[in-house]
C-alpha cells in the first residue's frame, strides 16, 4: 500500500511539473511575440522617417529647378507665386495629391511658356531645351512624389493594419489562453492518464526484462533442474501477483481519478449552490429586514396616528361622561346647602363641553360618533332640545348600530312628551343589544303612558315594566338607578294590584338597596320623592316627612316635592287638632249619640258563622280602643261613633275620627274606598279584627 501510495504522489507531482512547464513555454513565446511585433514595428518606424528625410530632400531640388526656371524665363509673378503656393501646401500637408491634377499643372505651366515665350527660334530653341529638362526633372519629381505618397499611403495601411491585426491579436491571444488553459487542463488530464497507462506499461517492462534478467542468471548459476522448476514456479507467481497488482493498481488509478474528478464536480456545485444560498438568503434576509423596517416604520405612524385619534375620541368621550358625572355626583363635592346652584352649574359645564366639542369637529368630519357626544352633551340639561333631536336622529341614521344614541334620542322624545317615539327608539336599542338603559327607560315609558286600552292591558304593561326593570339590575346589580327604576316599577304594581302588601315591601327593598350600594342614588331626589309616597301611604308619617324635606333640599325648585310635604304637615295638623278635641262635638251631642252603642250594633260580627278578612271563621269579640292591642287584632271588633272625617287629596287614605264607649277618640283611615262612599257624623262604624298603629311624630320641632 505504501509503495502505491508513493507511485501515485509522484505521479501527481509530475502532473502539476508539467502543467507549470507548459505554462513557462506559452509565457515565453508570448513574450517572443510580442517582441518580435515592437522589432518589425521599430523597422517600419525607420523606413518611414527614411521616407520623409527623402522627401525633404526632393522638395529642395524642386525649389531650386524653379529658381532657376524664374531667372531664365520670365514667367508670370502671380502664376508662378500661385504653383510655388502649391508645391509648398503640397510639401507642409503631405497629403495624396491626384496625379490628374498634377499633369493639369504641367499643362498649364507648358501653355504658360509657349505663350510667354514668342521669341526668336534661338530663345524658343534654350526654351525647348529648358522645357525639356523642366519636363524630366518634373516628371522626376512627380515619379518621386508618387512613390513618396504610395509610401505613405502604404505605411498608413500597414499601421491600420498592424493595429488591427495586433487588436485581433491580442484578443486572440486572451481568448486563445483561456481556451488553452481549459483546452490545456482537459488535454493535460487525458494525457496523464495516457502517460500514466504508458509509463505503467513501460515500467512494468522493464520490471519483467530485469525480473527475467535475473532468473536466467539464478537459473544459470542454479544448475538443479528441480530448482530451475521451483524457482521458475516462483517468480511466475510473483510475476502473477505483480501483474495482478498491477493492473489492480491502474484500475484504481483509473477509478480513484475518475472518481475524484465527479467528486470535485460535486463539491464544487455543492459548494456553489450552498453559496449561491448563503447570498441568496443572506439578500433575502436584507430584504426582508428593509422591507420590515420600512413596514414596521409605517405600521408605527399608522398605529400612532390610529391610536392618538382614538386617545383624543376617548377623551372626548370621557369629557361627556364626566359631565354626567358631574351632574349626577354633584352634591359629592357640594353641600346641600349649594343645591339652588346646581342648575346654573351643570349648564355651564354643558357650554363648555360643547365648546370644546366644536373645536375638535374636523377630527370626526360630521361622524356619528361626534353627533351622538354632541346630542348627549345637549340631552343633559331637563328640557327638551331641538338640536340635541336633530344631531341624535342623524347619528342613528348614519350607524344605527348605535345603541348610546337610541338610547338619548328616546329620552329626548320623552322630554318631548312623544312617548310612543320614546318607546321605539328604545326598543330599537335592545334589537341592537340587551342593554340596563334601554330595559329601565322602556320600564319607565310604560307605567306612563296613557290607559288607553282596559284596565287588563294597562296590568299586562305593568307587569312587563316590572320585568324589564329585574332584567336591567340582573345585567349590573350595583347599578343604584336599576335599582331605584325597579322600586317605582314596584310601587305601579303595588297600586294597580290591590295593594298587595308584599309588592309595597319589595318597593322598599329596592329603593334601600340603591341607596346602600350608589351615592349618587343616595342623593336623587326622585328616589326620596317617590318613596315617601309609599312612606305616607304605609302611614310611616316621619319617613315620608323627612323624604320629601330630602327631596326638596336636593332640588329646590322641585315645588312638587315642597307642597307635598305642606299638605301632610297640614294633615297631620288637622288630624291631631281634631283628636283633641273629638271633632268639636259638643259634649251632650258625644253623649247621646254614645248612649245608642251596644252589641246588637256588631250585626254580623256577632254571628258564629262570621267569616273574617283572615279567613277566620265565629263571632268577633267587642272591645274598646284602649283594650285594642299594636299592629293586628284577631277575633276581636272595635266599635264606635263618627264625630269628624276629612276630605283627602291624591292617595292619602280616607280618613275620619271614631269615639268608642269609653269616649276614646281615634283616627281610622279605609283605603279603597268605592266612589261616593263616606260616613257622617253620628254614624256607628265597626272595624272587625282592626289593624292598630301608634303615632309619635316630630317634624321641624314639632
Amino acid at each position: 500500500m505504501l509503495q502505491r501510495d508513493g507511485k501515485r504522489l509522484l505521479e501527481l507531482g509530475a502532473f502539476d511539473m508539467d502543467i507549470k512547464k507548459r505554462k513557462r513555454a506559452h509565457v515565453i513565446m508570448d513574450i517572443k511575440k510580442k517582441k518580435n511585433h515592437v522589432v518589425v514595428d521599430i523597422q517600419k518606424k525607420k523606413k518611414r522617417n527614411h521616407v520623409i528625410v527623402d522627401i525633404h530632400r526632393w522638395t529642395k531640388a524642386i525649389v531650386d529647378i524653379k529658381k532657376k526656371i524664374k531667372k531664365n524665363h520670365g514667367v508670370d509673378n502671380q502664376k508662378k507665386n500661385h504653383v510655388v503656393v502649391d508645391i509648398q501646401k503640397k510639401k507642409k500637408n503631405h497629403v495624396v495629391v491626384d496625379i490628374q491634377k498634377k499633369k493639369d499643372v504641367i499643362v498649364d505651366i507648358q501653355n504658360n511658356n509657349k505663350k510667354n515665350h514668342v521669341v526668336d527660334i534661338q530663345k524658343k530653341k534654350r526654351d525647348r531645351v529648358a522645357m525639356d529638362i523642366k519636363k524630366r526633372n518634373h516628371v522626376t519629381v512627380d515619379i518621386k512624389k508618387r512613390k513618396r505618397d504610395h509610401v505613405a499611403m502604404d505605411i498608413k495601411k500597414r499601421k491600420r493594419d498592424h493595429v488591427a491585426i495586433d487588436i485581433k491579436k491580442r484578443n486572440h491571444v486572451t481568448v486563445d489562453i483561456k481556451k488553452r488553459k481549459r483546452d490545456h487542463v482537459a488535454v493535460d488530464i487525458k494525457k496523464t492518464k495516457r502517460d500514466h497507462v504508458a509509463v505503467d506499461i513501460k515500467k512494468t517492462k522493464r520490471d519483467h526484462v530485469a525480473v527475467d534478467i535475473k532468473k536466467r542468471k539464478r537459473d544459470h548459476v542454479a544448475v538443479d533442474i528441480k530448482k530451475r522448476k521451483r524457482d521458475h514456479v516462483a517468480v511466475d507467481i510473483k510475476k502473477r501477483k505483480r501483474d495482478h497488482v498491477a493492473v489492480d493498481i491502474k484500475k484504481r488509478k483509473r477509478d480513484h481519478v475518475a472518481v475524484d474528478i465527479k467528486k470535485r464536480k460535486r463539491d464544487h456545485v455543492a459548494v456553489d449552490i450552498k453559496k449561491r444560498k448563503r447570498d441568496h438568503v443572506a439578500v433575502d434576509i436584507k430584504k426582508r429586514k428593509r422591507d420590515h423596517v420600512a413596514v414596521d416604520i409605517k405600521k408605527r405612524k399608522r398605529d400612532h396616528v390610529a391610536v392618538d385619534i382614538k386617545k383624543r375620541k376617548r377623551d372626548h368621550v370621557e369629557l361627556v361622561d364626566g359631565l354626567y358625572h358631574f351632574r349626577d355626583h354633584y352634591f359629592e363635592t357640594h353641600g346641600v346647602e349649594e343645591a339652588s346652584r346646581k342648575p346654573n352649574d351643570v349648564a355651564q359645564e354643558m357650554n363648555k363641553t360643547l365648546k370644546t366639542l366644536e373645536e375638535k369637529e374636523d377630527l370626526y368630519r360630521n361622524s356619528a360618533q361626534f353627533l351622538l357626544l354632541r346630542g348627549r352633551c345637549l340631552n343633559i340639561a331637563p328640557q327638551y332640545s331641538q338640536t340635541a333631536e336633530e344631531n341624535l336622529s342623524r347619528a342613528v341614521k348614519l350607524e344605527p348600530g348605535l345603541v348610546e344614541a337610541w338610547n338619548t334620542l328616546g329620552e329626548q322624545y320623552w322630554k318631548k312628551g312623544d312617548l310612543i317615539a320614546a318607546k321605539t327608539c328604545f326598543t330599537g336599542a335592545l334589537q341592537q343589544s340587551k342593554n340596563k338603559v334601554s330595559l329601565r327607560n322602556l320600564s319607565m315609558v310604560l307605567r306612563q303612558l296613557p290607559p288607553d286600552e282596559g284596565a287588563q292591558e294597562q296590568g299586562k304593561r305593568i307587569m312587563e315594566s316590572v320585568d324589564l326593570a329585574r332584567q336591567a339590575v340582573q345585567l349590573d346589580v350595583t347599578d343604584g338607578t336599576s335599582w331605584y327604576i325597579l322600586g317605582n316599577a314596584y310601587i305601579s304594581l303595588f297600586f294597580s294590584s290591590g295593594q298587595n302588601p308584599q309588592m309595597s315591601q319589595q318597593a322598599l327593598s329596592a329603593y334601600s338597596q340603591a341607596e346602600k350600594i350608589d351615592k349618587a342614588s343616595a342623593l336623587n331626589a326622585d328616589l326620596h320623592f317617590n318613596r315617601s309616597t309609599l312612606f305616607q301611604y304605609e302611614e310611616m308619617f316621619s319617613s315620608a316627612l323627612a323624604g320629601y324635606s330630602r327631596a326638596a333640599a336636593l332640588d329646590p325648585s322641585w315645588e312638587e316635592a315642597i307642597e307635598r310635604e305642606k299638605l301632610l304637615v297640614k294633615y297631620l295638623d288637622q288630624i291631631t287638632s281634631l283628636m283633641e278635641n273629638k271633632g268639636k262635638v259638643k259634649a251632650r251631642r258625644l253623649r247621646n249619640m254614645l248612649s245608642s252603642l251596644n252589641v246588637s250594633a256588631l250585626g254580623p260580627c256577632a254571628s258564629p258563622q262570621y267569616l273574617s278578612p283572615t279567613g277566620r271563621t265565629g263571632s268577633l269579640e267587642l272591645r274598646t280602643f284602649t283594650a285594642l292591642t299594636h299592629g293586628h287584632n284577631s277575633g276581636v271588633a272595635a266599635m264606635g261613633k263618627v264625630v269628624f272625617s276629612l276630605a283627602t287629596e291624591g292617595r292619602m287614605a280616607f280618613t275620619f275620627g271614631m269615639v268608642d264607649s269609653e269616649e276614646s277618640c281615634y283616627v281610622v283611615m279605609v283605603y279603597n274606598i268605592a266612589d261616593g262612599w263616606g260616613v257622617l257624623i253620628g254614624d256607628t262604624v265597626v272595624i272587625p279584627e282592626p289593624q292598630v298603629k301608634r303615632h309619635s311624630i316630630t317634624h321641624n320641632d314639632k
